[in-house]
Formats: structure tokens, C-alpha cells, sequence
């Protein structure tokens, strides 16, 4: 799991935060993005103990999408700068309230 790549590719994103950029990094945000839920699958598997109601969920349950869909935002950025996971204890970011974020 390579956080490192992950972390640099966030940082190149916020110096570069536009579509035309992402559309030409697309494979560096594939790997970034699954390096993340390689991440968030071993929270949730060292977690799932102690918060049983994580039992089940998977990254794709949990994770929050980079591209900004929220028009009433006054960051006029395409792009989130960061990737964000929700533990909820039901369905994931989905509904119910969030019990711990990364």
C-alpha cells in the first residue's frame, strides 16, 4: 500500500484542481484512489472488534467521490482535495449518522 503516492497525487491535485488536469492524470488517480481503499479495508477489518456495526461494509460503501457534485459550494473547484470515508452503521455514507471519519 503505497500512502506516499497516494498523499503526492493529492497534493498535485490541489495545484492542479481542474477537469483537463484530472482527465490527464486519470490512471495516477485510479491508483491513488485504490491505494486509499486498500486504506479504508484495513480500518475497517481492525475496527470491525471493537464496532461490530462495521461488520460487512466495504470501501465502496464508505467512500465519499472526489469530484464535487454540490452546486451551492462558492469553491468554484470541479474537485474535492482531499478523500474522505464515512463509518456509518448502517449502509455505509448512505444513511444514518457517521460514527467516525478518515
Amino acid at each position: 500500500m503505497d500512502i506516499g503516492f497516494a498523499l503526492d497525487f493529492l497534493r498535485r491535485l490541489a495545484a492542479n484542481n481542474n477537469t483537463a488536469w484530472m482527465q490527464e492524470n486519470r490512471a495516477d488517480y485510479r491508483r491513488a484512489r485504490d491505494t486509499f481503499a486498500a486504506l479504508v479495508t484495513e480500518v475497517l477489518r481492525r475496527a470491525t472488534p471493537g464496532i461490530p456495526e462495521l461488520a460487512g461494509l466495504t470501501p465502496a460503501q464508505v467512500m465519499f467521490r472526489l469530484h464535487k457534485n454540490d452546486r451551492s459550494q462558492t469553491d468554484p473547484s470541479p474537485i474535492s482535495g482531499a478523500w474522505a470515508r464515512a463509518w456509518c452503521p448502517v449502509a455505509g455514507t448512505h444513511r444514518g449518522r457517521a460514527i467516525s471519519w478518515l
